[in-house]
């Protein structure tokens, strides 16, 4: 009892970490183009540390998250999706659980909708000669160098855990 007390005082704590670690994701996947395990293993950890405050049971958050797993196995199998970003919706999913995971897989789709459409702008804006202080920052949002979908992912599991926190 008293430890479930102690970890709902902690919840705003989790909120703010697990927002630290999905912008720094998406940072790092914007530049880079990775999503370091270390940091999606630190969200999944959140998780577990903040299930026992949360109203659903931990089991079928489990279970959507080990599914979730199995389709990203083959979807980067196939070359559809990159390793960290399996790694990272798998997290995600986690966190939603059965009762967020449409929901999250909708903003999850609708943010890569736009992500590529910026990607296709960003890529345009550079062939007609930009000026030098805006190079950089199309560069790091082009499609040419592969779509940063962790950027998407980010913004989706926001509000995936926005909505388990609440």
């Amino acid at each position: 009892m008293l430890a479930d007390r102690l970890i709902a005082y902690l919840l705003p704590l989790v909120a703010a970490a697990c927002t630290l670690l999905l912008l720094t994701l998406a940072w790092q996947d914007l530049r880079h183009r990775r999503l370091p395990n270390k940091w999606v293993a630190a969200l999944g950890a959140l998780y577990l540390l903040a299930s026992p405050a949360l109203a659903s049971p931990l089991l079928p958050h489990l279970l959507v998250g080990l599914v979730t797993l199995l389709f990203a196995m083959v979807l980067t199998a196939r070359g559809l999706m990159g390793g960290g970003d399996a790694k990272l919706i798998c997290v995600l999913m986690l966190w939603a659980g059965p009762e967020g995971a449409l929901a999250t897989l909708f903003w999850i789709t609708q943010f890569g909708l736009l992500l590529a459409l910026l990607g296709f702008a960003a890529q345009k804006g550079l062939r007609r000669g930009t000026p030098r202080w805006l190079r950089q920052p199309l560069r790091c949002l082009t499609a040419k160098r592969g779509l940063p979908y962790g950027v998407a992912l980010a913004c989706g599991g926001l509000i995936a855990i926005a909505s388990q926190l609440n």
